[in-house]
């Protein structure tokens, strides 16, 4: 997604509904095609709410961001939000389809 006005990433959020991946799973903010520092870790066959309360990433405007999930395990992770606070006025980011399936293979 192309960034239309300055902002500042926070309080990323992801809603996990289902995981049997055999390894901790990282989704991150990424800038312009790198990882930032706005990261939330999801331990071993966890579900529930996640979040990164932490970091902030400034994003200016005309860059490039998305999330990106990465993982060292196998198996499939359903998430149903991956958002993030665009700080000060917090508006949450929510997936388009309302869900993500991600099939993690070694």
């Amino acid at each position: 997604k192309t960034c239309r006005a300055a902002f500042t990433a926070q309080n990323m959020l992801v809603r996990v509904a289902a995981n049997d991946v055999n390894a901790t799973v990282n989704v991150f903010l990424r800038v312009n095609g790198v990882n930032s520092a706005l990261t939330v870790s999801i331990p071993t066959l966890a579900t529930g709410f996640f979040e990164d309360t932490t970091n902030l990433v400034s994003v200016a405007a005309g860059d490039e961001y998305g999330y990106f999930v990465d993982h060292a395990g196998a198996g499939t992770i359903s998430f149903t939000i991956i958002g993030m606070g665009e700080g000060p006025t917090d508006v949450l980011v929510d997936l388009p389809q309302g869900k993500l399936n991600v099939l993690l293979r070694m």
